[in-house]
């Protein structure tokens, strides 16, 4: 029966062009499954059972494979996607499921050279289906300041939340200090994150995909030969979810000082107080746990300064005062440079744009782009904006008023248009004025006064100055006239 339904479900999903990416993910699994049921509540209970699930599977395909449609372990994979898929969810089902043998490649970023391990597009697959459960439990527990690699928590969620504390502390002497380990990731405790994973998470299935995730870099700690006890790729999709996880005990013993304002990224960790002792505290805290919990060396180039216009907190990409944000030069360098490269390819440079703008948009850089960019303000254009249309219909863009407003003023009447359609009917005259060096409009349907700026603009006498008055007709009537 299910060779039946497999073959059937094959048929389906191979359409005559052979792409079969597309169609497969609206196809079934040859897996009986038990339905997943929606589990709520702060105890989650995540289960390997859930990371196999054709749901998971095919959303976990969906974002290892966004953006990569071109790459060839993707093309690879889909020449034969339902057989790939099938054979994957058997394998994390059955357990046989192994992490394959990373490359290693370097990459010169951020004025540092990364050591990065590349996996086959499988491999992605199962990891992404793997982070995918574990997650909603993960973001439960993570400190509220610390960001990178969590949904709704990146950059400019840190920058936010900097800008905030600093505004509202703007009156008060505040030090700041940042530390940073020394290649974090390839000196990870691999059983002591495993011990971390285990206490959350009781599922034995999830512990032993946990496991092999963890230990998939085998005797190699990302940098070169080692014991195999120590390192963790960068580059895998579970591996930052998991160490935040990790630097979750630091973050909460750090916030317990009084004083003290901890922000993490990823392994950078900013420390601001409301004075130097504080400060410190934290920092031989930090000490301590990277060497006795964490087994970590961290740089000991560790300096507490004073914020203030001299010494700005450089961190994630800005420079932060207590009353305003910039950019580092670097990125203002590097803003300059490309706009200068590709501003004869409108194209290329609306990419450019698009990303320093994000940038700029968290910190005071208005006067940066213009700068670069070269973009004139509006008062040094000299336009005068009197009028426009709409409809193809003459239109005065000045704010309305009631002719009420303008008895018993002195004012300039400038221009006015005919047969204006109005919610209250049609024929009326829209009269455009100046009354105390402002522009407004009013609209009127008074015939003696219709009849007498007709007169006027056949005599070419617009503009002119007049004084508006008001006067009882027919018991309660308003009419209006110039005197």
């Amino acid at each position: 029966m299910t060779s039946e339904r497999k073959q059937k479900s094959e048929q389906k999903s191979v359409p005559a062009d052979g792409s079969i990416a597309r169609v497969g993910l609206n196809t079934e699994s040859p897996i009986a499954q038990v339905p997943r049921k929606a589990i709520r509540g702060k105890h989650r209970n995540a289960k390997l059972s859930h990371v196999y699930d054709w749901d998971n599977m095919r959303v976990a395909y969906t974002e290892a494979a966004k953006g990569k449609s071109g790459h060839y372990g993707v093309r690879k994979f889909n020449r034969d996607w339902w057989r790939n898929m099938t054979e994957l969810q058997e394998s994390i089902a059955n357990g046989t499921y192994h992490t394959g043998t990373p490359k290693f490649e370097e990459r010169f970023c951020d004025k540092k050279v990364r050591t990065l391990a590349k996996l086959h597009f499988v491999d992605h697959v199962a990891h992404h289906a793997f982070k995918q459960e574990i997650m909603p439990t993960l973001n439960r527990s993570y400190y509220y300041e610390s960001s990178a690699s969590i949904p709704k928590r990146g950059i400019h969620y840190s920058v936010k939340h900097l800008q905030k504390f600093l505004y509202e502390n703007r009156n008060k002497d505040l030090w700041h200090a940042q530390i940073d380990f020394v290649k974090f990731y390839h000196h990870i405790n691999r059983q002591k994150i495993y011990e971390k994973f285990c206490q959350t998470f009781k599922d034995e299935g999830l512990r032993r995909m946990a496991k092999d995730i963890i230990w998939s870099l085998g005797n190699h700690n990302g940098l070169g030969e080692s014991d195999g006890s120590e390192g963790m790729g960068i580059g895998f999709y579970p591996v930052q979810p998991l160490v935040n996880f990790y630097l979750n005990d630091l973050d909460r013993e750090i916030a317990a000082i009084k004083g003290i304002k901890v922000y993490r990224y990823c392994d950078n960790i900013l420390l601001v107080g409301t004075s130097a002792k504080v400060v410190w505290d934290a920092i031989n805290l930090i000490k301590n746990y990277a060497a006795n919990i964490l087994n970590q060396e961290i740089h000991h180039n560790i300096g507490v300064q004073k914020l203030d216009e001299v010494h700005p907190i450089n961190f994630i990409g800005y420079l932060f005062y207590k009353d305003h944000t910039l950019v580092r030069k670097d990125t203002k360098y590097k803003f300059k440079k490309k706009y200068k490269k590709y501003k004869d390819n409108p194209e290329k440079l609306k990419q450019v744009l698009s990303a320093y703008k994000g940038w700029l948009m968290h910190a005071d850089g208005l006067h940066l782009w213009q700068t670069i960019t070269v973009m004139n303000r509006f008062s040094d254009l000299n336009v005068n904006f009197v009028n426009s249309e709409r409809n193809g219909e003459r239109f005065f863009e000045v704010p309305t008023v009631n002719a009420q407003f303008l008895v018993g003023r002195t004012i300039i009447v400038k221009d006015f248009i005919e047969n204006v359609k109005t919610k209250n009917g049609e024929g009326r005259m829209c009269v455009l004025v100046n009354e105390n060096g402002s522009d407004k409009k009013f609209l009127t349907n008074n015939p003696r006064m219709k009849d007498i700026l007709l007169q006027i603009k056949e005599m070419d006498k617009l503009p002119f100055e007049a004084t508006l008055r008001s006067r009882q007709i027919n018991g309660n009537k308003t009419d209006y006239y110039f005197e």
